[in-house]
Formats: C-alpha cells, structure tokens, sequence
C-alpha cells in the first residue's frame, strides 16, 4: 500500500469450503493492525515481504505466514472463480465493471488539496 501502510482485511475460515469476510478492506499501519489481533493468524500478500519481520516480532508465535508463492492471485485462480460463478448462472456487467480502491490516489489528494487552498 506503500505509505509505511499495508492493505488488508480480516477473514475467518467457517469451514473447509467457506470463508467469512470480518473487516472491509483497508489501508492500515502494521503497527495499528497488530493492536487488532487477539488470537493466532495467517498473512499473506507483497506486504509479508516489507513487514513480515515487524508482524513476527510484535505477534510472535501468533502469526504464521502463507508462502510467497500462494499469496498472490493468479490468473488461473480467477478464471476457476469465473467458470464456477458461471455454472451457477451468475454473470458479471462488463459495463459497470470497476476496480475496488481502498483510498484515494495521490494525484486524487493533491488535486484536492489544490482547489481548496
């Protein structure tokens, strides 16, 4: 997330097929997200690489951590997730289709910035 921030979002695995979303996602400092959590917990995702060492060191033997190579999304995992949503007569409009954003664009901020002064 750069921005001494990582991305993230808590989830709680319901059973072997079904995963529960506790938390929206968001932009968070390791050191606050850290405040968060009471028991043991997985991370994965690009920030385990900038902040692994500091998320071991304040969690200790409640945090584990998913290996690099399963914790990015690939493109065979979301044409799976397609094909599956497809089959249970799902779809998807292409023309409202939009990306996700946890926050605001630098440019976004300065643009802002701008006009209101």
């Amino acid at each position: 997330a750069r921005k001494e921030e990582i991305y993230a979002a808590f989830f709680r695995r319901e059973s072997s097929h079904r995963i529960k979303r506790l938390t929206p996602d968001r932009a968070i400092s390791p050191r606050d997200l850290v405040k968060e959590i009471h028991g043991p917990v997985s991370f994965l995702g690009d920030g385990v690489e900038v902040y692994g060492d500091v998320l071991k060191r304040k969690l200790g033997r409640k945090a584990s951590f998913v290996a690099p190579e399963l914790g990015y999304v690939h493109g065979t995992v979301v044409a799976r997730m397609g094909v599956k949503s497809l089959m249970r007569g799902k779809t998807l409009d292409l023309a409202s289709f939009a990306p996700h954003y946890v926050r605001r664009s630098e440019a976004e901020i300065k643009y802002e910035e701008r006009t209101n002064a």
